[in-house]
């Protein structure tokens, strides 16, 4: 038996909860308590037979692990490197530019998208702007430039809000970015106690769309 996640289904260790994605169905689950030490023994490759059997049987039938039936197959979380600094902790001065005009129009275009389909119906849009970088190249942009890129994104913020509205105003800023030649992230991070989800774009290690004490309370689960 080898347990893995479906290519639609992300997980992470949350508050010593684990907590799952299911982007078809824009859901999160959250395993039950006594199942969270099942399944980090699982990801850790100590987790014996039945605690295999166990999880197979509890997660299974809502479609959130597969068998592959090849035992070096491993159930894995989403891990991914906290931030440490954000560019975003002041709204930048509101100038009038053509780069502003164009990033009104993508906070308007996603604001639109988002509020008539499921926001996880455009991840493979996303996915497939970031597919024309090459990773790890040499010639990735500077963390400086990412972060002049994004001031007309941000000056946006003095027109239309931000307020309970990060995953369209997140992805609004991931493909801003990569019009401009920026890979940045969009991440999803969660909290389990009480529950709570939030997007924000990453470049590296610096958060490029919110101040860093709204982001850390949150565990990755999810970066396109």
């Amino acid at each position: 038996m080898g347990l893995v996640l479906p290519a639609h289904v992300h997980a992470c260790l949350a508050n010593d909860h684990v907590v799952f994605l299911d982007e078809d169905a824009d859901l999160y689950l959250a395993a039950a308590p006594d199942l969270t030490p099942v399944l980090r023994r699982l990801v850790d490759g100590t987790g014996t037979d039945e605690d295999e059997a166990m999880a197979m049987a509890v997660l299974s039938p809502p479609g959130l692990l597969i068998d592959t039936g090849l035992s070096a197959d491993r159930l894995k979380f989403a891990f991914r490197s906290p931030p440490t600094t954000s560019s975003a902790e002041d709204p930048a001065p509101l100038r009038a530019s053509p780069a502003l005009f164009h990033a009104l129009l993508f906070r308007g275009w996603w604001a639109l998208k988002v509020r008539t389909s499921r926001p996880s119906r455009y991840f493979p849009y996303l996915r497939r702007l970031k597919s024309k970088f090459v990773p790890g190249s040499s010639l990735r942009p500077t963390l400086d430039l990412a972060i002049r890129e994004a001031e007309p994104m941000l000056a946006t913020r003095w027109l239309l809000p931000t307020h309970d509205l990060c995953l369209p105003w997140s992805m609004a800023m991931t493909s801003f970015l990569s019009w401009k030649g920026i890979p940045a992230d969009l991440v999803i991070g969660v909290k389990s106690k009480p529950f709570g989800a939030h997007a924000w774009v990453q470049y590296q290690d610096t958060v490029l769309s919110d101040a860093l004490d709204h982001v850390t309370p949150y565990t990755p689960i999810l970066a396109i």
